[in-house]
């Protein structure tokens, strides 16, 4: 038996049934019942709830108009019989109305949840898509400009101090390092250009380029420490 046939059937065995037992308690049921449902819908109607005028309010507004049109009925086993197999109805309508409004809406929040999620899904593959592209565009640079090995001593020669100790290694006022190690000195040129006297390796060992040889003439630490070691040499002689 199909859900909408029992919907119709059970009732209607109920109150044929009621017509002929009479039961007083069962008569006396429906009227208190009646009077709760009247103040219940009062209740929402001076409420300004609107889910609730447009869910509870007709349910209730059924209920209490089988009240109305069977109060005249004197026959109280005909008159509780009609009202139970019209609340019965009315209940299980109502019920597989609700079913079926919170089965669409069921539907209607997975379809929202599955379209978010396919456009989540989709922005992490664009994402990681454009992740992949900035990595094979920084080896392609990295392979033409690789970056500089003498970050770690470069920034200690901003340091004013730093600089005379270094200058003083080169036997010059003033000199200036590049980000790539080289170093320069303007001492000699009368115009305002720079001419490069030496660089520092990665290992930040300093070296004079002004002669034929190259020598090696001091060295700079982590610590940004600078060592002249022409005086070692001098003593070595």
């Amino acid at each position: 038996m199909s859900v909408q046939l029992s919907i119709l059937i059970i009732p209607f065995i109920i109150g044929f049934l009621l017509v002929f037992l009479k039961i007083e308690a069962i008569h006396k049921f429906t009227n208190k019942f009646c009077e709760w449902i009247i103040q219940k819908n009062e209740n929402i109607l001076s409420k300004d709830i609107k889910i609730l005028k447009f869910t509870l309010s007709p349910f209730y507004s059924l209920l209490i108009a089988t009240n109305y049109y069977t109060k005249e009925i004197k026959n109280d086993g005909l008159k509780t019989g009609i009202r139970i197999a019209t609340y019965l109805w009315v209940i299980g309508f109502f019920i597989w109305v609700y079913v079926i409004i919170g089965y669409f809406l069921l539907i209607i929040t997975l379809v929202i949840i599955g379209i978010w999620l396919f456009f989540w899904l989709l922005g992490l593959g664009l994402r990681d898509t454009d992740k992949k592209e900035a990595k094979k565009v920084y080896v392609q640079q990295f392979k033409e400009q690789p970056p500089s090995l003498f970050e770690t001593w470069v920034p200690f020669f901003s340091i004013e101090t730093t600089k005379e100790k270094a200058a003083k290694i080169f036997s010059v006022k003033e000199l200036e390092v590049n980000d790539d190690g080289n170093i320069f000195t303007n001492d000699y040129s009368q115009f305002p250009s720079l001419t490069k006297i030496g660089y520092i390796d990665e290992k930040g060992r300093i070296y004079d380029t002004r002669d034929t040889l190259i020598d090696r003439v001091g060295s700079i630490d982590d610590k940004g420490k600078i060592f002249d070691e022409r005086e070692n040499k001098t003593k070595k002689q």
